[in-house]
């Protein structure tokens, strides 16, 4: 999947990032009842929140990291694919072909880049395969999503940016007070997990927050 296909469900003019919210599979409660309740609803107040928001809508990705036992990662799974594409947000698992295919989930994020080149050749093009990348030196091309370390200069990952087939993010952990620059670097998606997750407020002020930040990074400096 390259950029243009990205960028295929946006409206006319929309923002350039979008939002990264990881989620491990640990805050649905690990069996305790409420716990789950309470990150669901979390969860469904964010989406909303991001549907809801008068800024021009953009592409929204969802890790989701496995914990336990694989019969009951399936489960959570399968409520957040039903989830997200009712809402239109991406659904990727954290390295496990297995998961993503049996829940439907949109793809997979892997943190080898090795094991992304090998999946890429047994799964064809169509399902999305971001990797993490520790270095920006021989990326492959097959990959959707280059996630590069947090060890990456922002100035090296622009570089990479112009001329690459894929979209492109930071894995450093970002705010609406730092990711301006990221958005204005071309970042395609903003590392938003942190935030989203500890937000005093909740995830749903803190995607507004975010992505009021981003439609601020991208107004012209006169506009009001």
């Amino acid at each position: 999947m390259n950029e243009e296909n990205w960028n295929k469900d946006k409206k006319k003019g929309a923002p350039p990032a979008g939002l990264f919210w990881t989620i491990r599979e640990s805050a649905f409660g690990a069996g305790d009842e409420k716990a789950a309740l309470d990150m669901v609803r979390d969860l469904r107040l964010a989406i909303l929140a991001i549907n809801a928001a008068p800024y021009e809508k953009n592409a929204h990705i969802i890790e989701f990291v496995a914990e336990g036992a694989g019969e009951e990662s399936l489960k959570i799974l399968e409520g957040l694919q039903a989830l997200t594409s009712h809402n239109g947000l991406v659904l990727l698992v954290r390295d496990s072909l297995s998961l993503a295919a049996q829940s439907k989930a949109d793809g997979v994020v892997f943190t080898d880049l090795t094991k992304a080149v090998e999946a890429r050749n047994i799964i064809g093009n169509d399902p999305i395969i971001a990797a993490h990348i520790p270095a920006i030196n021989d990326i492959p091309d097959n990959i959707d999503l280059a996630i590069f370390s947090d060890k990456c200069s922002l100035q090296d990952i622009t570089k990479v940016k112009i001329n690459a087939p894929f979209t492109v993010m930071s894995n450093l952990a970002l705010d609406n007070e730092n990711c301006g620059v990221y958005v204005q670097a071309g970042c395609d998606f903003l590392n938003a997990s942190e935030y989203l997750n500890k937000h005093s407020e909740g995830a749903a002020k803190a995607a507004v927050n975010m992505l009021y930040a981003i439609d601020l990074a991208v107004r012209p400096a006169n506009a009001h």
